[in-house]
């Protein structure tokens, strides 16, 4: 950490934005969640929610050794998975993938998905959904033996289906981590997401700004930086989950040691001409 800066332009932002538990910025470590709260040798997926408004919740998630999360599908949200470790497979556009570290599962409601881990290893991921999932769940399980029924007119995102993509792949192709700037892919949105593979390079200093209408989801890959949190600068490192609620002001530095990756998720969808309110 280099230092503790307090952001004095809080009166510079329109009231009423900030309607999130918490009411503020929040920066979990998985390994710290993992430590404490995990049980690998369990055939259950364990998690906790760190973050939920009205336009996403948040949550970091073990599945257990001999985990099988049978098909289902959403009705309402789309659901994003970040996989930060171990093994398994997920059921992707009918197919069964196995997944790793760095693999990043989009899951548009209306498709069908499901989740199965083996026996040797658990399965280390995050879970954005986007919106609020409603009162009782948004799991719709399929019963064996049937086929599925699927209301008409959910598919409305670009892609329609489930996809996987990897982190490294990308990275490989298109980062360019000696350049101080954000380098980004926009591999989903829908109208209530956006979903982004990123690298901000070494020397890279994105100013304070607040987000007007998007709540955004950081999850960090590798490499290395610092966030402001909540006025405060915090070294952040793979594993970690940052969540900016709109109304908070926020910052992004990189070093010259390291550059930093990322994964965005924006909710809902960016309005047309964006929504980064730089402060003077």
């Amino acid at each position: 950490m280099l230092g503790t800066m307090t952001c004095s332009a809080q009166a510079f932002i329109p009231a009423g934005l900030v309607d999130s538990t918490p009411n503020k910025a929040v920066l979990a470590h998985y390994d710290v969640w993992y430590a404490n709260n995990a049980e690998p040798e369990v055939a259950k997926i364990a998690g906790q929610t760190i973050f939920s408004s009205p336009r996403t919740v948040v949550m970091i998630r073990d599945a257990g050794k001999g985990t099988n999360a049978g098909p289902h599908f959403h009705s309402v949200t789309d659901e994003v998975v970040i996989v930060l470790g171990g093994s398994g497979e997920l059921l992707v556009k009918g197919t069964w993938i196995p997944v790793k570290a760095g693999d990043v599962h989009v899951n548009p409601r209306g498709n069908i998905h499901a989740t199965a881990v083996g026996k040797s290893t658990d399965l280390k991921f995050v879970s954005v959904f986007t919106p609020q999932t409603p009162p009782g769940g948004d799991a719709n399980f399929l019963k064996d033996g049937q086929a599925p029924n699927i209301p008409q007119g959910l598919l409305d995102a670009s892609p329609e289906q489930s996809i996987l993509v990897n982190y490294d792949e990308w990275f490989a192709a298109s980062a360019k981590p000696n350049e101080a700037k954000i380098a980004s892919k926009t591999i989903f949105t829908s109208p209530r997401a956006v979903v982004m593979i990123r690298d901000a390079g070494k020397g890279t200093n994105i100013a304070q700004h607040f987000h007007s209408t998007t709540d955004e989801v950081v999850v960090v890959l590798g490499g290395s930086g610092e966030i402001m949190v909540n006025g405060e600068w915090m070294p952040v490192k793979a594993g970690d989950v940052h969540v900016n609620p709109r109304g908070i002001v926020h910052a992004t530095r990189v070093g010259e040691g390291s550059d930093l990756k990322f994964i965005s998720v924006f909710t809902p969808q960016i309005p047309a001409g964006g929504d980064t309110n730089f402060l003077e």
